[in-house]
């Protein structure tokens, strides 16, 4: 495993997790590792071949209060809407119920390095990478 400053229960943590993107066809439900073939027909639709869910809620995993994690989840929707990139929200959730559920975006046919940096101005540990093979990964930031 890749060297990192994120504890291994909060690494298993987000391995858990299950993450939802709203479309007009249906709750998509991504995991990771487990493919995720009707994101072939979302990436078709939007002419891409990836995808990224990224959220600007608990930077580095530490919870915060609400009115800053909307504030930041504001400033996340302008900077992805700055570069003209599609997204559809979503939300994410650990199956043991013990985090709260945070939105977060599907950003359509960004590059891996942009939604790194992204990651990384809004201090997340990790983001969920999607490329045409439609298998998510845990894509580590710190």
């Amino acid at each position: 495993m890749t060297q990192t400053l994120i504890d291994s229960e909060k690494i298993h943590a987000y391995l858990a997790t299950e993450y939802r993107l709203e479309q007009p066809l249906g709750e998509l439900i991504l995991s990771i590792g487990i493919p995720c073939q009707p994101l072939a027909t979302l990436f078709a639709a939007h002419t891409v071949n990836s995808g990224a869910l990224i959220t600007a809620y608990n930077p580095q995993g530490t919870q915060q209060q609400l009115e800053l994690n909307e504030r930041a989840q504001r400033a996340l929707i302008q900077t992805i809407e700055t570069l003209k990139l599609p997204y559809l929200h979503g939300n994410s959730g650990e199956s043991t119920g013990t985090w709260p559920t945070e939105p977060s975006l599907f950003i359509l046919g960004i590059p891996l390095e942009t939604a790194k940096h992204i990651g990384t101005v809004f201090a997340q540990d990790a983001l969920l990478w999607v490329t045409k093979d439609c298998i998510p990964q845990l894509i580590l930031l710190r």
